[in-house]
């Protein structure tokens, strides 16, 4: 993520409780999410690039 990182710069700190954090891992984790149309197209054009 170099890439991103010497593009956008490095995201701010957010000031989640753990509580929070966990909670949100937890749903990940229990949930199947789904993938966005454009990720997979996404996927491969930075492994292309690599």
């Amino acid at each position: 993520m170099f890439g991103a990182v010497k593009r956008f710069g490095i995201m701010p700190k957010n000031p989640f409780p753990k509580k929070t954090i966990d909670l949100i891992a937890d749903y990940m984790f229990d949930n199947k999410i789904e993938q966005p149309k454009w990720f997979e197209k996404h996927e491969k054009s930075i492994k292309k690039n690599e």
